[in-house]
């Protein structure tokens, strides 16, 4: 009869940083693919959007599509458009309501552009660690 012992260690560090690391990209692309199909779905039109439809821009300067910025941190994204260059007009187009004088029909830009990349959010997360 024999017997043994047997002691190990595991080091888990690296194993966490490769997961730090590969989620922070994965939020980055899934947020800057998001943006990217939002600001497409902007179209220059010289008349208003209809609604449920993406809203349409008529200004020279393109500051509904250019307004849509994607803040990415560590473990979290927000999409949509700065406040510094639409004020709360995109609250009112997004939604529907009043603003100011007048009363919008919801023309949802932002929440389309989720909804048509959520299916990549799990594929882009798929076999980031180890692979």
């Amino acid at each position: 009869m024999f017997g043994f012992t047997f002691k190990s260690e595991i080091d888990t560090k690296p194993v966490e940083k490769a997961a730090e690391r590969s989620i922070y990209k994965n939020i980055r692309n899934a947020a800057l693919s998001i943006r990217k199909y939002i600001r497409e779905s902007i179209k220059k039109s010289p008349d208003a959007s209809e609604p449920g439809e993406p809203v349409s821009t008529r200004g020279k300067r393109g500051n509904v599509k250019n307004s849509i910025f994607a803040a990415v941190e560590k473990d979290n994204a927000v999409i949509g458009p700065r406040y510094s260059f639409v004020g709360d007009a995109m609250e009112a187009h997004e939604f529907g309501g009043r603003r100011k004088e007048n009363t919008y029909e919801a023309r949802p830009t932002s929440g389309p552009g989720l909804l048509a990349n959520t299916d990549r959010f799990a594929d882009s997360f798929r076999g980031s660690i180890g692979e």
